[in-house]
């Protein structure tokens, strides 16, 4: 049997196992049957089942940072032809773009219920979670670098460090996608996840004049809501 394909079966019997029964349940034995496979060959590719979720991680997390990558290329590229034919580059859209890239590599359902059920487990069990943090913060670090990248090249200012920018939208996006999964229909991920970006991207004066915060639209939000209330 080829090692490389028994590898990618394992890793993604893993996914399938966890999404579907949780990783308290998810033992060695039923993730072999579903790859095919037995569990000396599973103990001959992996040592424990934490071994297994960091290696699955890793690869999960880099594939999405190089989508990530991609699509910010592809929108830094485009913004870069509407300039040179002379037409403006409203910030606004570059940083619903750039939240849309980032928010759309992190929405899978699958992911996120594995993801989040070993995220538990290392929460519960600290003495297994060293590796994962590890590759955790690599990953962070890759998609910091990724997107600062683009938010220079499309000449938007932060109004925080890219990385908190990063950190924060990722915890809130994780959030909101929980929610929307609990609820369909009711929290619109896309939408806070540009309000979010939008509050902490956007410059402070536009090209037509002063922009109001994010905490200024809000507060304007709850006085109109007030007054419709009163009236």
């Amino acid at each position: 049997m080829d090692e490389s394909s028994l590898h990618e079966r394992l890793l993604e019997s893993a996914v399938a196992t966890v999404a579907e029964l949780g990783w308290r349940d998810a033992a060695v034995e039923p993730l072999c049957a579903r790859a095919g496979t037995t569990p000396a060959a599973f103990y001959a590719e992996f040592a424990t089942l934490d071994h297994l979720f960091v290696a699955l991680y890793r690869r999960e997390a880099l594939d999405r940072v190089a989508a990530i990558d991609r699509s910010l290329r592809r929108l830094v590229s485009r913004r870069r032809r509407q300039a040179g034919a002379g037409a403006p580059v409203e910030p606004a859209s570059a940083v619903a773009a750039v939240a849309d890239a980032v928010g759309a590599e992190l929405s899978d359902r699958r992911w996120w219920l594995v993801s989040t059920e070993y995220m538990l487990r290392a929460v519960r069990h600290p003495d297994v979670g060293g590796e994962y943090l590890r590759v955790r913060r690599e990953v962070h670090e890759q998609v910091v670098d990724v997107v600062g990248r683009s938010v220079a090249d499309l000449g938007l200012v932060l109004q925080v460090e890219v990385d908190r920018l990063v950190e924060l939208g990722i915890v809130l996006h994780r959030g909101v996608v929980g929610q929307s999964l609990l609820d369909p229909g009711a929290t619109s991920a896309t939408d806070l996840d540009r309000l979010v970006w939008e509050a902490l991207v956007l410059p402070a004066a536009a090209a037509d004049g002063p922009r109001p915060t994010w905490a200024q639209r809000v507060g304007v939000e709850v006085a109109n809501a007030s007054t419709n209330a009163r009236s």
